[in-house]
Formats: C-alpha cells, structure tokens, sequence
C-alpha cells in the first residue's frame, strides 16, 4: 500500500509540474522547405520533422502578418496591429509573453533575434556628444539613402570603439536572461548578454564575399547577387573604415562596420543556441520559457564552413540544414535532462517565403511554395504550390509551419480544418490555458486559445465561429487597404486586392469570387465586418494603451457577442 501510495503521488506531481515551454521562431522560410511539409523539399529535416511527427502538425495555421515585425508583435502580444507601418515596439507596461510566463513563476529567456522587444544601443558610458554624433550619422545615411538608392557606410551610425550596452535591456521587459544580436544591417557586430555586449567593439571589419570561394567579380553595380551574398569575419578584419561612401554589392547594407575581434556572422546561430543550451542546463529543475528569435531563413544565409556544399540546395539548403541541427541539439539537450516530455516544443515562421525563392527554384530545384494535403471532403491527397510572398497577402504568405510537440499532453495528430481558422495570435491564450494562467484585463483581447485543438483534435466553439485577420506590410499604400484581410470559414476575403477565396477547395487561389453575383450579400458582410472590427480594434487600443491601463477593462468585439 505504501509503494502504491508513493507511487500515485509521484505521478500527480508529474501531473502537477507546469511545462517548459521552448518557441522557435524561424525568419522568411516557406512551408515548402521542411520534408513534413513537402516530400519533394531537398533537404531532410528529421529533427524539425520529428516535432510534428510526435506532436501536432497543423497545415493550415496562418501567421498574423506576412512582415517580421507586425507577425512577432501580435505573437508576443495576443493583440492585432494592423497599421500599415513596418515595425513593432512592444514598450514597458504592456502586456506580453514574457511578463505572462515570469507572473506564473517561470525563469524566462530570450535568444537571437528579439524584435519587437526594443533593441536600441549605445556605447557603455554615452556622453551627449556621443548621441549627437550617432544622430547625426544616421540623418546623413538617409539623405544620401534618398538621393543615391544605397546606404553609404556611414549608415555605421555606431563608430566608437568599447563595450556596448542595450538602451532598454530585455530584464526591463520581464526577460530573466537574454542573448541576442541587432542583425547584421548597419549595427556592430556584437552579441548582448542580459543588456551588455559579450565584449568590446575593437576593430573594424569589412563585409566579405560569401560563400567565401565567391569572387568580385561575381558581384555587379545593380546589388542583384542572388546566391551571392555577404559576411562579417575576422577575414574582414581592418584598423579604420577606408571609405564613408562605399556602396555595397553585396546586399543593402553598409559593407564596413565595426565588430568585437571574435563576432563571425557565419557562427551567429550556434553561439544563439549554445547559451539556450546553458539555460536549459541551468533551469532544468523549475519550469522556463524560452523565446528564441532564429535568423535561419532570413538573408544573408550565413552559416558555418562546414556547411558548404552539404545540400542540393546550395547556400539556402545550408542554412535549412543548419536549423535542423540546430532543432535537434535543443531536443537532444531536453532528453539529457530528462524533460523532453515535460516540454511543449512549438516550430513556426514569423511569415512567408521572400521573392528570392523563385531564384532558388531555378537555380536548384527547390520549391518552397509546396505543400502536401491529406485525403479530405474535397478530394484525395494532393500536393498545391500556394501563392504569395512575404510583404504580401498570397496564402504562402501566412500560411507557415506550425508544429507543437508535448508528449506529455499532446498525442501525435495532424489538423487540417480549412473551415476552422488558426492564428499565431491565439498562441498566447492557448499558453495562458496550458500553464493554468489567467488573463488579465485588456491582455491578449485577440487571442483564443485552441488548447483543446490540441488535446483532443477537436475545436473549441470559439475557435470555430470566431474569425482571424491576417496583416500585409503594403509599403505605405493604406489608402487602398491592402494591409488587413479576414479569414471566416474556408474563405479568405482581401478588399484591398479585391480577393475572395475559397482556400478549402482552392488553396492555389485560382478562382476569385470578388464580385461575382452569387458572392454579392456575403462579400458585403465581410466588407462591414472588417470595417467595424478594425474600428473596434482601433478604438481600444487607444483607450487601453495598447494593453497598458489594466484597469480599463475594455469589453470585446460586438459582434462577437452574437456568435
């Protein structure tokens, strides 16, 4: 009888222990380029397979926006913002992921690349000549942007050499550890460890042909390389910048900069999940969150020496297959600590596949549009080639991986309702449900959760009666709304582009309804539908502060009332 009781209690504090939560978050892939997506893809991801294989592997999931910024806002948010704008700021006092995972007594961490958490810097110690300087180097860059086409290296706006710090750390933001870099566009190469550079900028580098057996020559004036690309490395290494006013080749960035003496922006990813190895290490005993920000998909495509010609897929296999590493040393540390059970492992994309992949498809025959489809009411199992790009509102450009593995809750299922509609958006709720977490006033007013999706296959009433919107970056254009689209049911409705279709039966989007006679009282619905909500969304956020007045509980969507 001991033994049992022992037993029983054992199990229930297993039972009891609220999960580790790892989310990967992956930059411009398309849901073509995993074989669980695509058996035609040409490079094996098994590890990446691996978590939808014994987890949930959605094909229909959609990201709120086809642009980085806006998509991993409304993730870390549970909130829409849909303003034709390109960048997010989530700022202090607003409700986010990671001040939800430290009230419910997680360690929390952030990895890589934590946009849209601030990431401004400056040099440790800043005078006001120093801030002067820098912006006045940047209003320069931008001038000579407007007049030439290019940035000038002077767009290096960050010029002294020593420590660097971060003007708002990711600590202020309820992160318990960070490590994280500002990307390689016009910002010192450097790694920030909990707000401070890993060590100081002390030398200047020069961006170098990538991959390294690419000549000059192979470069021409009008910066279209494709596959050539750059990279910052000791290779690079130099005492001063040579010349303010060098245009880069390369890519559109400045091609001199300055960098700490061991930042090789071919390595960026390992260091990244190096330290979420030694966090994991650290907090294996207690529950943790972990963001990590992966750069893998997203250009220049850098990636260690190791990795060359390792793939058919020249330079962008290599960096899938980085990933995939990278994906299975994470699984593998978990099973070293023996947790992997007792973490949920979420793989996604912030967003779709850039214009570049046309590129890649001619050069090695690689599609990253594909997607296979089971058996369904609309006919046998197939294999589309969606549309779209990042920027854009072609089902490419939202519908993205989205896989979640936890054994410990969640039996291995593949979920595909086009007529049940799911967002990245609903990620927080559906975290807040795991961890036993509740809401508060104006937190996460967008998001639903789908836990029971989830456990049971089965969706919630809400999940299946609320609709999504999905989010386009229209550079500007707002006034022919073509930056919001809504999504109920199996149809997907874009004014701006005078789109309406039926991704059900269509996912490739060859038929559109726009117009048609037969669609007339429906497409006006939605019309007023969109309008009213975007009203409503516009309305609370700025009586709320886009969540930061907790006590002015703002009641939800009308419309959703009558559901």
């Amino acid at each position: 009888m001991k033994l049992f009781s022992s037993f029983a209690l054992f199990s229930l504090q297993i039972e009891a222990r609220k999960p580790n939560v790892i989310l990967l978050n992956t930059d411009d892939f398309g849901i073509g380029d995993f074989t669980i997506y695509n058996r035609e893809a040409k490079v094996p991801t098994p590890n990446i397979d691996r978590i939808g294989n014994e987890g949930v592997k959605f094909l229909g999931a959609s990201s709120a926006s086809s642009r980085c910024s806006p998509s991993r806002y409304m993730l870390m948010t549970g909130r829409y913002s849909m303003e034709d704008i390109e960048a997010r700021i989530i700022n202090q006092g607003e409700p986010h992921l990671g001040e939800m995972f430290k009230k419910a007594g997680y360690k929390t961490g952030i990895f890589g690349k934590q946009q849209p958490i601030p990431n401004g810097i400056l040099p440790e110690n800043a005078t006001n000549e120093d801030k002067e300087a820098i912006w006045g180097r940047n209003k320069e860059a931008l001038k000579y942007k407007m007049e030439v086409g290019k940035f000038p290296n002077t767009l290096t706006v960050n010029q002294k050499f020593g420590y660097y710090v971060q003007t708002e750390p990711p600590q202020l933001l309820d992160y318990d550890y960070s490590f994280t870099q500002r990307g390689l566009c016009c910002a010192p190469g450097l790694h920030f460890e909990n707000g401070r550079s890993t060590e100081p900028a002390e030398t200047w580098v020069k961006l170098q042909p990538y991959p390294e057996t690419a000549q000059e020559e192979n470069y021409n004036p009008n910066g279209h390389n494709f596959p050539y690309t750059g990279y910052f490395g000791p290779e690079g290494h130099m005492e001063n910048m040579t010349d303010p006013y060098e245009i880069t080749n390369y890519c559109g960035w400045a091609r001199q900069t300055i960098a700490g003496k061991t930042f090789d922006s071919r390595e960026v990813e390992q260091e990244n999940t190096s330290k979420l190895e030694k966090f994991i290490e650290d907090n294996h005993e207690s529950p943790f969150f972990a963001y990590y920000g992966m750069n893998n998909g997203h250009a220049p495509f850098n990636t260690p020496l190791r990795f060359r010609n390792e793939t058919e897929v020249g330079l962008f296999g290599e960096v899938i297959l980085e990933a995939d590493e990278l994906v299975g040393r994470i699984l593998d540390k978990l099973e070293e600590h023996d947790i992997a059970d007792d973490t949920l492992v979420i793989f996604m994309c912030d967003n779709g596949p850039t214009t570049i992949g046309h590129k890649i498809k001619s050069e090695w025959g690689h599609n990253q549009w594909l997607l296979d489809l089971p058996e369904s009411r609309v006919g046998p199992a197939r294999t589309v080639e969606l549309k779209g790009y990042k920027n854009g509102m072609g089902e490419a450009s939202h519908r993205a991986p989205f896989l979640w593995r936890y054994p410990r809750k969640f039996a291995p299922r593949i979920i595909y309702e086009p007529k049940v509609q799911v967002s990245t958006v609903d990620i927080y709720a559906t975290l807040a449900e795991l961890i036993d977490y509740d809401l508060g006033c104006n937190e996460a007013p967008d998001s639903r959760s789908f836990l029971s999706y989830l456990e049971t296959g089965e969706a919630s009433e809400e999940i299946k009666k609320k609709p999504i919107m999905t989010h386009a970056f229209s550079q500007g254009n707002e006034s022919e709304k073509k930056n919001a689209a809504i999504r109920k049911g199996n149809m997907k409705y874009n004014p701006g582009s005078k789109e309406l279709f039926n991704t059900e039966w269509d996912p490739e989007e060859t038929h559109n309804y726009y117009g048609e006679e037969s669609f007339a009282k429906f497409q006006s619905y939605l019309d007023q539908y969109l309008i009213d909500w975007l009203n409503h969304i516009d309305a609370r956020e700025e009586a709320t502060k886009r969540g930061a007045d907790k006590e002015n509980c703002y009641p939800q969507f009308e419309r959703f009332n009558w559901l």
